[in-house]
């Protein structure tokens, strides 16, 4: 993402076609990481934060991880091990 893209919300659709992921793969990462997007009407936008960490998982997916193990190294990493 460039820095214009930081300023801007996502919405679902977006991030689909952005990461070539299903709905239910947004969906089921989203709850992994306890992050609630904005709701307005029908459409859930989601801010450059939390894009960014869903960008981190997927980065890390397609590496060859798994959420568990994401999760893991994620608390691991806040913890400073």
């Amino acid at each position: 993402m460039n820095n214009s893209d930081r300023q801007s919300w996502f919405t679902t659709k977006q991030l689909q076609e952005r990461y070539n992921l299903g709905r239910q793969a947004i969906h089921i990462r989203k709850r992994a990481l306890q992050i609630a997007p904005i709701r307005v009407g029908f459409r859930s936008y989601y801010s450059w934060a939390l894009v960014v960490q869903l960008v981190r998982l997927h980065d890390f997916i397609r590496s060859g991880g798994t959420i568990p193990e994401y999760l893991k190294f994620k608390d691991e990493e806040s913890d400073g091990r």
